[in-house]
């Protein structure tokens, strides 16, 4: 396939530039903000320092009106165990997790790169690992510090490993995988999808994989330290946060479990629709013989492509998926083609157009994130203050009302000595008792009339955190019992200093 060995020096080392390069642009970007990105990035560093401080046997305190204060589960574990080595290399938090992050873009880009080896010759790798960065969805879950980027490794894994017969790999990822994230299960139905494929196509279906799946999953689910609590665990977030989310329940869930504008998704995800377009239009024009490592990919990322117009989350995972199958799609062109002339040919009418997509495509990805992380580094920035703010001024031991559930992560990061209500998120909650959560989300909404009262009697708090956008803004500055003590821009911190 195109073998030079001076084309394949040259091509190595443009591939080790551009691998330099891309990650050199992450960490650039991680640092780029004084904060942490998202939300979710100070929950996971705190419990990992949690680990630390007190091993895996251990409590979780600050949610007090959650399932999380009697039946807590790492449902995160080993996202936590890998980041504990970086939390001795800085005392800052902030510049510990900033490490971890660095890590795991680390392991996702040399784990993406050596499966789109498999499938395209060197020189062919740094444009479609350049892609990927083309969506700013992509890029900005990169810079979280989330158990995703993990998920999305050992989904590239699980699947390479399943269309070889590795059954031995499929057996550790699948391990691994049920102690990284709640979306575990999909290593068996990627399984069951490539060997109903493989017996479709070869009438062979290899039921090590199936088994090798199973028994991963089954150890590693057993073997957690919180078990059997994290089976809870699955069953609220793998189970009830999806019926619940499509279902109508009337609970605040993020904004990444639903789906965005049809325009929106377009743009962000640009060149998985490009991708797609093209590969179409050149079944179209060419009979190619498909192999079963390409259907096999297709039919593994269409479960995550279809699940993308339902929530936004799961873009993250869809592009990497895309573009390894557009590789295998065009390594199966080769195969069939088998003419030196033609292939050169396409490759360069490829790569102009790649090249002019590019352009177009990045100018709006770097506009569209540089968007996203002025105002992620700006509010950020502000719930780090408030939280140190509360540190330094809050007596210990007290219980701080919220408006948000996700406020709380920020504030469990950096004042750690006082509690709060619910973290993570909504469903600990509301499974915890749907009429407390009902009340609460009313608070937030600025509907309910007897605040002070529940505030004082319901949730035992003498001080509390309101984004001025929420609806309970309105109701400190109109009850003269709530008390004003910090504020910025963006909140304030208030205390109880009346009677009913």
């Amino acid at each position: 396939m195109l073998k030079d060995k001076n084309i394949e020096k040259l091509s190595r080392f443009i591939l080790i530039g551009t691998f330099i390069l891309l990650l050199s642009y992450t960490i650039f970007l991680q640092f780029l903000s004084p904060a942490l990105y998202g939300v979710d990035s100070y929950y996971h560093i705190r419990v990992t320092n949690l680990i630390k401080e007190s091993g895996f046997k251990y409590s979780f305190p600050w949610a007090q009106f959650s399932t999380f204060k009697y039946l807590f589960s790492d449902k995160d574990l080993l996202l936590h165990i890998l980041t504990l080595p970086f939390t001795y290399l800085s005392n800052d938090i902030v510049v510990s997790a900033k490490y971890a992050i660095i890590f795991f873009n680390l392991l996702f880009l040399l784990t993406f790169t050596l499966i789109l080896k498999k499938y395209l010759p060197s020189f062919l790798v740094p444009p479609f690992l350049i892609t990927i960065f083309l969506s700013p969805t992509f890029s900005i879950y990169f810079l979280y510090l989330r158990p995703a980027t993990l998920a999305a490794i050992f989904t590239i894994l699980a699947i390479h490993f399943l269309i070889k017969k590795r059954w031995l790999g499929v057996f550790f990822v699948s391990f691994l995988y049920s102690l990284s994230h709640i979306s575990f299960m999909m290593v068996l139905i990627f399984a069951l999808i490539c060997e109903f494929i493989r017996y479709e196509r070869e009438r062979n279906f290899f039921s090590k994989n199936v088994t090798a799946a199973i028994l991963g999953i089954m150890a590693g689910t057993i073997i957690h330290p919180n078990f059997p609590y994290n089976l809870f665990s699955f069953y609220l977030n793998g189970i009830l946060v999806p019926l619940y989310s499509l279902g109508g329940k009337n609970i605040d869930f993020g904004r990444e479990l639903y789906s965005i504008l049809t325009k929106s998704a377009f743009l962000n995800n640009f060149m998985v629709f490009f991708i797609f377009t093209l590969i179409l239009w050149s079944a179209l024009i060419s009979r190619i013989k498909v192999s079963f490592s390409t259907l096999a990919i297709l039919g593994c990322s269409g479960i995550y492509l279809t699940l993308s117009f339902f929530s936004n989350r799961f873009w993250y995972i869809s592009g990497p998926l895309v573009i390894i199958f557009a590789a295998s799609y065009l390594k199966d062109w080769w195969d069939t083609k088998k003419d030196e002339v033609t292939i050169r040919k396409r490759i360069r009418f490829f790569l102009v157009m790649w090249a002019g997509i590019t352009i177009l495509g990045g100018s709006y990805s770097v506009n569209s994130l540089a968007d996203i992380i002025r105002s992620q580094i700006s509010q950020n920035t502000h719930y780090e203050n408030m939280a140190k703010w509360m540190r330094d001024n809050i007596p210990p031991h007290q219980t701080i009302y919220h408006a948000y559930w996700s406020d709380s992560p920020y504030f469990m990061c950096f004042n750690p000595k006082n509690n709060y209500l619910v973290a993570l998120d909504p469903i600990y909650m509301y499974h915890w008792s749907p009429k407390i959560y009902k009340i609460y989300r009313d608070l937030k909404e600025g509907e309910e009339k007897q605040a002070y009262s529940y505030l004082k009697y319901l949730f035992n708090t003498k001080y509390g955190y309101s984004r001025k956008s929420a609806g309970f803004y309105a109701t400190i500055k109109d009850d003269q019992r709530f008390k004003i003590i910090y504020e910025d821009e963006y909140g304030v911190i208030f205390a109880l200093n009346g009677k009913d």
